[in-house]
């Protein structure tokens, strides 16, 4: 991830809670971190698919796929029930087989990540 724009301070996700940032990745596509206070990753809440951003570009749509899976079940209900994101609009696959709910950013992040320069249409 490139850098990080706080979202969260305090959000509790299993036995674990810690501030949620917005960040990018490499390619520059959206992701959601969930980092200890001491700054340790406890869980990348998104996975990059590039050939679905490719075709549904972050900035044109205001849209993050959730990495929802047996090792962060859960990560999509605690996202919900902050006000991150919405419910899910559908899901995708990705090449190993593995199913991704695509949700849409909360008009509340939205205009904060706008007020740190990010660009939506």
């Amino acid at each position: 991830m490139t850098y990080e724009i706080l979202l969260v301070e305090n959000l509790k996700w299993r036995e674990f809670s810690g501030a949620l940032y917005f960040s990018r990745y490499e390619d520059n596509n959206p992701g959601l971190l969930l980092k200890t206070n001491d700054g340790k990753i406890v869980v990348e809440c998104t996975v990059n698919i590039p050939d679905f951003f490719g075709e549904h570009p972050f900035g044109d749509n205001k849209i993050v796929i959730i990495n929802e899976d047996i090792f962060t079940e859960g990560i999509l209900h605690t996202l919900i029930e902050n006000a991150i994101i919405e419910e899910p609009l559908f899901s995708i696959d990705d090449v190993e087989g593995h199913h991704y709910p695509v949700c849409e950013l909360t008009e509340p992040v939205v205009d904060l990540l706008k007020a740190y320069g990010e660009y939506y249409v």
